[in-house]
């Protein structure tokens, strides 16, 4: 009984250390521009990466609005590539 209990805790934990690792992988691996302006909004040059740290999309907002081009790019798998001009 003490036995399986202590293999449940250990399990547990290596669950848990494991989840936080991967979080932190990812927090480091975050590569993301995503100005604002002082009102909050989406503001200059964004981009935008995936969880394995590829670019996935990017664009140009003034005051939370698109203004010059919007390319989109998903992975290997969808082959999504969409870009849009707005002049």
């Amino acid at each position: 009984m003490i036995k399986s209990c202590l293999l449940v805790i250990f399990l547990y934990f290596c669950f848990f250390l494991s989840f936080k690792i991967t979080q932190l992988k990812l927090l480091l691996m975050n590569k993301d521009k995503m100005p604002r302006n002082v009102k909050g909004q989406a503001h200059g040059y964004w981009e935008r990466y995936n969880g394995k740290g590829k670019l996935w999309y990017k664009c140009v907002l003034i005051n939370g609005k698109q203004n010059g081009f919007e390319e989109v790019y998903w992975n290997e798998d969808g082959k999504v590539r969409r870009k849009n001009y707005n002049l």
